[in-house]
């Protein structure tokens, strides 16, 4: 009946209304965080200020923490990016980008939120980890195919 829980939201094509329901979805819950201690607000209460049916909230986020954390998302990929590219001064300052959002830190100290932020921050670390490792290698495979490739020029018109 909901949505199955997810670490991620898959990264398919939306059409341009789904994009622009998300987002006005997205932008509607921070207005509300900013007004409103987090544990008060419902998911009803924010498809009705959206004008929508609560079943399109609920088929994208099964709960509010699933909603929090695509809120952040995106912030947050983008300063494990570049912490990860040791650009410390940019990932700092995504850093205060996120936490300047009025209603966040007390959202966070609900501890369901807490602990699927958290869950969901260190899956996308490993996976930002992962991938990086992963064009290492392949850099490094590449480098092993030219290499060997060269030397094999070599031998060939030493014939």
């Amino acid at each position: 009946m909901y949505a199955k829980p997810s670490p991620f939201r898959t990264r398919t094509a939306q059409s341009p209304r789904a994009a622009r329901t998300a987002a006005r979805i997205e932008a509607e819950f921070l207005d509300l965080l900013a007004t409103k201690p987090y544990e008060q607000i419902s998911m009803a209460e924010l498809a009705d200020r959206c004008g929508i049916a609560r079943s399109t909230v609920y088929r994208k986020w099964p709960g509010l923490e699933g909603l929090l954390w695509s809120t952040l998302r995106t912030a947050l990929e983008g300063m494990v990016k570049r912490a990860l590219a040791y650009d410390v001064e940019a990932a700092l300052t995504s850093l205060r980008t996120v936490w300047s959002v009025p209603g966040l830190i007390p959202a966070l100290r609900d501890p369901s939120a807490c602990s699927h932020v958290r869950r969901n921050l260190g899956l996308l670390i490993a996976s930002e980890i992962e991938r990086q490792d992963a064009r290492r290698n392949a850099e490094a495979s590449g480098l092993m195919i030219a290499t060997s490739a060269l030397r094999s020029e070599e031998h060939t018109s030493e014939l």
